[in-house]
């Protein structure tokens, strides 16, 4: 597990394929009482496009305004960190209720695809790694490729106050080709699709804070993974991985839809306590503890052509009463 948590020690969190998926069907009155914390989560307000950080793009942002219809402000942000190729620069199209955003205006050349359907509430993160790299990477301090979609939370977010925090997630892979070739080397290249939380404490003697991590897809894994952490010298935070055990019964394969709905309250409480053991956040309580942001898609340090529909994503708090 490790293995996994090494691509994220210089993270930085910047604020067609699935044209047949539908939201996955909640039961009537399954969250009654339940607030949801995310903002937007059916992609309705658009979505912001921030640069790449490479060569041209460094600074700015674009709109995905889904050609003028998007209905207010949006919370959405979508990063492609150490990409040559940018959203910004390349088209948007409409294929059914999907809105389409490519990073090229060449079709031959799009390594990038953002799909969003703000009717079903559904996105697809498609990525042909092999047409932005221009060669595999050879050093663990090489940047890698990233398709994140991301937002802050605005709502209450201290997690003692909750009594659950459901994530209410379903999603399938639609493609995963190895093209790395005979540089192939587990230890630099792989294709990770992925879901981070920021967690802050209140506390003010307290100087940082942790990722909360929830591994979705790792193409070097062969079996369901258990909870790791290690500290994070490029953020200076403490990383928990759950792993992928708690919440799933198999690998995801290509093809097979995941779903996914799990309290994530008594993780969080245990990502705390092994921080703690290892010597940080050791001014904090879980009481401190409140939800500060989160992103979710690939991190591709190999040259991976991959894809991913996620067909629904809700964060449903259930507060406790006021006594």
């Amino acid at each position: 597990m490790k293995r996994v948590l090494v691509f994220l020690l210089s993270i930085v969190f910047v604020f067609g394929l699935c044209g047949g998926c539908t939201p996955e069907e909640q039961t009537p009155g399954e969250y009654d009482g339940y607030t949801e914390l995310l903002g937007d989560p059916k992609f309705q307000g658009g979505i912001n496009i921030d640069a790449t950080g490479f060569g041209t793009d460094v600074n700015g942002r674009t709109f995905a305004d889904y050609m003028g219809t998007a209905t207010d402000d949006t919370y959405w942000n979508y990063s492609q960190h150490n990409c040559n190729l940018s959203t910004r620069n390349g088209k948007e199209t409409k294929e059914g209720d999907w809105y389409v955003y490519t990073d090229s205006q060449d079709d031959a050349a799009v390594s990038k695809v953002l799909k969003v359907n703000p009717t079903a509430g559904s996105v697809a993160l498609n990525c042909d790694a092999s047409k932005d790299y221009t060669e595999p990477r050879t050093s663990g301090n090489d940047p890698w490729v990233h398709m994140l979609l991301g937002q802050g939370f605005y709502e209450e977010s201290f997690v003692s106050e909750m009594d659950e925090l459901i994530l209410d997630i379903s999603w399938t892979l639609t493609k995963m080709e190895n093209l790395t070739g005979d540089a192939y080397n587990p230890s630099l290249h792989a294709a990770q699709f992925q879901l981070f939380f920021v967690v802050e404490s209140a506390n003010p003697a307290e100087s940082s804070g942790l990722w909360f991590g929830m591994p979705f897809f790792d193409n070097r894994e062969t079996e369901l993974t258990q909870p790791n952490g290690l500290f994070d010298r490029g953020t200076m935070m403490y990383i928990s991985s759950m792993g992928n055990a708690a919440y799933m019964d198999e690998l995801a394969t290509v093809g097979n839809k995941v779903t996914i709905k799990h309290n994530l309250l008594p993780e969080i409480k245990t990502a705390l306590e092994n921080a703690q053991k290892l010597g940080y956040m050791q001014y904090s309580t879980f009481d401190d503890l409140y939800l500060v942001n989160m992103n979710i898609g690939w991190e591709i340090p190999g040259i991976f052509d991959v894809g991913v529909d996620i067909h629904n994503f809700n964060l449903k708090a259930k507060f406790k009463e006021a006594s």
